[in-house]
């Protein structure tokens, strides 16, 4: 008799919601400790920075003095997303956006010709109607 008031006072509370979103989400972290705690990773300027150390020396060092610290490391956009203007058709073979060996469909032809409307002879001698 006395689990009954126990097991009310369970359905009484109201569940708490996550309400973290389900993707990639950056959220603004303000103070400094906070920051401190966040994943540092490295673009590509820093990679140069970082050189040829291992992967667990970089993983110290980035943890220690990486001024790029998210919850998530950004993805990277793929080679030349940011180029403006038309590429050259040889920079585009290259990348793999054009088939090395096109080959054009042949071309369709009429079952009928065209009306001639102006006769040859007739332009030469110039009389037209």
């Amino acid at each position: 008799s006395t689990d009954v008031p126990d097991t009310i006072a369970e359905f009484d509370r109201v569940p708490r919601k996550d309400n973290s979103p389900n993707y990639k989400y950056a959220k603004v972290v303000r103070k400094k400790q906070e920051r401190r705690k966040l994943h540092g990773h490295d673009c590509d300027c820093c990679k140069e920075w970082y050189g040829d150390m291992t992967e667990s020396q970089k993983k110290l060092r980035m943890k220690a003095s990486s001024r790029h610290r998210k919850q998530h490391a950004p993805t990277s956009t793929p080679e030349g997303f940011w180029d403006l203007g038309m590429e050259d058709t040889q920079l585009l073979k290259e990348r793999g956006y054009l088939k090395q060996t096109q080959v054009q469909p042949p071309r369709k032809r009429r079952r009928r010709p065209y009306k001639q409307n102006f006769s040859p002879a007739k332009r030469a001698a110039g009389q037209e109607d």
